[in-house]
């Protein structure tokens, strides 16, 4: 129960030392470096892929805005093993 003086007193939010103040920045750019690139929801969605060789990669896409046009939404790159390659 908060006493009758702090009650008049303006909240500032929480106090964090330094170290969880970086932390917490750090957190957030994960999400934004993150591969998530829109919420996914149950719309119709299309999967595309490629593997030319040497790389594999895959895109999902979401139909967007009354079905107008195709947003990705999430993808999946990376370079191919020397066995993968044959």
């Amino acid at each position: 129960m908060l006493k009758d003086e702090s009650r008049n007193q303006l909240d500032t939010g929480p106090v964090l030392p330094d170290e969880a103040r970086a932390g917490f920045g750090e957190l957030k750019g994960c999400f934004y470096r993150s591969t998530l690139l829109r919420h996914f929801n149950s719309n119709l969605i299309k999967l595309e892929t490629d593997a030319p060789g040497f790389a594999m990669s895959a895109v999902i896409s979401q139909l967007q805005r009354g079905n107008r046009y195709w947003r990705s939404i999430a993808f999946f790159a990376r370079k191919m093993t020397y066995p993968e390659r044959n």
